[in-house]
């Protein structure tokens, strides 16, 4: 068994590692859904939508930062915390 110190390009992957590297590269883009757990090595990410509390009223509602037209940016890690009812 031997190890090749070797960063590969996704195009220039050899034939026999590319199935390997697909592979780990779905691992790390996770499902999108579902609870994260410390453990998990998903790199997803998500939109702001949690910075203000509109479930108490319109005046603690603030704007969702990220994934729309008007602010694209910044985005974050995904956290799985629950979206507000609002």
């Amino acid at each position: 068994l031997g190890f090749v110190i070797q960063a590969y390009l996704p195009c220039d992957t050899p034939e026999p590692l590319r199935k390997f590297r697909e592979e780990e590269l779905a691992t790390l883009r996770g499902k999108g859904v579902g609870k994260l757990n410390e453990w998990d090595r998903v790199y997803d990410y998500a939109c702001y939508n949690d910075l203000g509390t509109p479930d108490n009223g319109p005046h603690y509602a603030r704007p969702v930062v990220g994934g729309s037209q008007k602010f694209p940016y910044p985005r974050r890690g995904r956290t799985s915390r629950p979206h507000t009812r609002t």
